[in-house]
């Protein structure tokens, strides 16, 4: 499905930007609010394309596949920093060895929706991930620094 994401929509999007940019080059110069218009439209567009590309991306990284677990977690945390402007420092403890690929997925999207809960819920300023590897286990463990939530409970 990333692959999919990617490889067909992102490329239509990028003709329809190209086929905007020539539209917008063929208008006559008088025309200044169709030049508006079409500017807004392209600037949409590369957005969408953007959009696109991250979220498919986001599903399935190519380093998960190429690189392995460790190499992709060290990537998606250095992006949602830049993303987030929260600091997500990730740290790997142990061998990288062979894991499932199923478990491999399970595991940065756990780290991915974590990631999203503290940017949206913690209100703190930096996220820690450590994953932990020995030759019985792996484990994974995301924190931060931020409010706990409260609960209550009728008795």
């Amino acid at each position: 499905m990333a692959r999919k994401l990617h490889d067909n929509f992102n490329r239509r999007l990028a003709m329809l930007t190209m086929d905007l940019e020539a539209l917008e080059q063929r208008a006559p110069l008088p025309v200044k609010e169709l030049r508006g218009e079409l500017g807004r439209l392209k600037e949409r567009l590369a957005e969408l394309c953007e959009d696109v590309r991250r979220m498919a991306y986001q599903l399935r990284p190519s380093a998960l596949e190429h690189l392995g677990l460790a190499a992709a977690l060290r990537s998606y945390c250095s992006e949602f920093t830049r993303h987030e402007r929260i600091r997500a420092q990730f740290t790997c403890r142990g061998d990288d060895r062979a894991v499932p690929q199923d478990v491999v997925l399970c595991l940065y999207r756990v780290a991915q929706e974590a990631l999203h809960n503290a940017a949206r819920r913690s209100g703190s300023e930096r996220v820690t991930v450590t994953l932990g590897e020995t030759p019985r286990e792996i484990r994974l463990e995301v924190a931060d620094q931020g409010r706990r939530p409260r609960y209550s409970r009728a008795l």
